[in-house]
């Protein structure tokens, strides 16, 4: 028995399609969402990713016990057509339930990952990564990060499972 007392680690580099989902919670409210995706890339082609992080999003959201998760796009490059997209999936009978800003606004803005506005933020990794990086350390002026589960389990099909932590 015993806790771990030390972990060393090496870059793992995997394949396109997988992306990694992280469980945040929302510093104005406190409220628990996910970003999907914060590491890896589940497509070469962006809109396609910004989808593909959508349905990733969701499936860690079911995973993880939310039944019904609120799922939104943060306004980025080629998030307006990957909304359509879902939207168009949906009326097709895909079950997702989307969600525009706090604002009114059809895509996210920086103060509804704040409020964690839903429960799954689309975005692409590197906006994720930054995203949970500051989250992480916001607390310590970002010295250290210090809350957070890390960048979350591997999402995507074909590959052996990926689980990201980190601690700068």
């Amino acid at each position: 028995g015993g806790e771990i007392q030390a972990a060393v680690t090496f870059h793992y580099p995997f394949p396109i399609g997988i992306a990694t989902v992280a469980p945040l919670k929302a510093p104005g409210s406190g409220r628990d969402f996910f970003v999907a995706t914060t590491t890896g890339t589940s497509s070469a082609d962006r809109v396609e990713a910004l989808v593909r992080n959508a349905i990733a999003g969701v499936a860690a959201a079911k995973a993880s016990g939310v039944s019904d998760p609120s799922v939104g796009f943060l306004n980025l490059d080629g998030a307006a057509r990957a909304l359509r997209a879902v939207q168009d999936l949906a009326a097709n009978g895909y079950a997702i339930r989307l969600a525009g800003s706090s604002r009114g606004d059809p895509l996210l803005r920086g103060n509804d990952v704040l409020a964690g506005s839903v429960d799954v933020l689309v975005c692409d990794s590197l906006t994720g990564n930054a995203i949970v990086k500051m989250l992480a350390a916001w607390e310590t002026g970002g010295t250290l990060e210090v809350a957070g589960s890390g960048y979350g389990p591997g999402v995507g099909g074909g590959a052996a499972p990926v689980g990201i932590i980190s601690r700068a």
